[in-house]
């Protein structure tokens, strides 16, 4: 999202930086906030992270392919591992807030959006053959892990921001 926020009306950043990759897991995130040279401070810090660690991907493309996707051995301690992110989470936010180190310094992280509306059908994945036990399955995945990355940013200080998913269209 930081791309969102450089060269905006009203911007206010002399420089942008972004190293965001696809694929990264929480430890590659912290090792990109490392490689910043010291004397850059920056003046706001976005950050979306642990959905690769809980294998969201991985997850998706197994249910695309595969009947009650839920109900797999493989995930089945899913939702606990989801919620011992917070130790890497917190470890990540305060790194991020000890980079930015400056009074006026911002620290946003995003949570994830739903990809499946909690009505059936309602969507645009919806075409794509999930069941509806594998949607209230993946939902409840993303919303618990929202409710950690949101806590946590809570605990440490810096600002959550919690994105809306899919809604029922009007027409």
């Amino acid at each position: 999202y930081g791309p969102l926020f450089d060269g905006g009306a009203g911007s206010s950043f002399d420089e942008f930086k972004f190293l965001a990759c696809a694929g990264d897991v929480v430890d590659d995130i912290s090792g990109q906030l490392s490689q910043l040279p010291n004397h850059i401070r920056p003046g706001l810090v976005t950050l979306t992270a642990a959905g690769n660690d809980a294998h969201f991907g991985d997850v998706l493309f197994y249910c695309i392919r595969s009947f009650n996707c839920q109900q797999d051995s493989r995930y089945a301690g899913l939702f606990d591992e989801i919620t011992d992110f917070d130790d890497r989470l917190r470890d990540l936010y305060l790194q991020a807030k000890a980079r930015a180190n400056a009074a006026d310094a911002q620290v946003i992280v995003f949570a994830y959006p739903q990809l499946f509306s909690s009505v059936k059908d309602n969507d645009c994945l919806s075409d794509l053959g999930f069941e509806q036990d594998e949607r209230v399955w993946i939902r409840s995945l993303v919303s618990h892990m929202n409710d950690v990355i949101q806590s946590t940013a809570a605990e440490v200080g810096v600002t959550g921001i919690q994105l809306s998913g899919p809604t029922p269209n009007a027409a």
